[in-house]
């Protein structure tokens, strides 16, 4: 009746251990971190200057305003180089600050293509770049909910 009760468990303990370990091998979770750390590096890539161009097709822009249009991006592009290598120097600036420096530059990359563009094509910008940031605000509302969630559940 001993070695009966001792192999009952031994058997509940094995199957309990068991069931605690789904995660797999360990090369299975190394390609888990290498593939999430991936992803993140494809996130943090800017899309080259003519990726962005291709979001301007749809404006009907005419040789000239694309050529504009193609410098005013190169010069936004390599302002925010030397933004990023200045924000990792300068680790005392504050998230406020560098969000209402964002802004104004916004606010100055929207007057210069206001004047390469005209009325109709300006307006369609607007009205996607609203539709765009909607998008965004709901999809990052959406996922920080899912996080807090998901901590609750922890």
């Amino acid at each position: 009746m001993k070695k009966l009760f001792a192999l009952a468990s031994l058997l509940v303990v094995l199957s309990v251990t068991a069931q605690e370990r789904p995660e797999g091998t360990r090369a299975q979770k190394e390609n888990r971190m290498d593939n999430s750390k991936d992803v993140k590096k494809q996130r943090k890539e800017r899309p080259s200057i003519d990726e962005q161009m291709k979001r301007y097709d749809s404006y009907n822009l005419s040789a000239n305003q694309k050529q504009q249009v193609k410098s005013l991006l190169e010069k936004r592009d390599a302002d925010m180089k030397i933004e990023r290598t200045n924000s990792k120097n300068e680790l005392s600036k504050v998230k406020e600050d560098r969000k209402k420096e964002f802004e104004n530059k916004r606010a100055d990359f929207d007057k210069k293509l206001e004047k390469i563009m005209d009325k109709k094509q300006y307006s369609q910008y607007q009205q996607d770049r609203e539709a765009k940031s909607k998008k965004f605000s709901t999809r990052k509302n959406s996922d920080s909910k899912d996080v807090k969630k998901s901590r609750k559940t922890v």
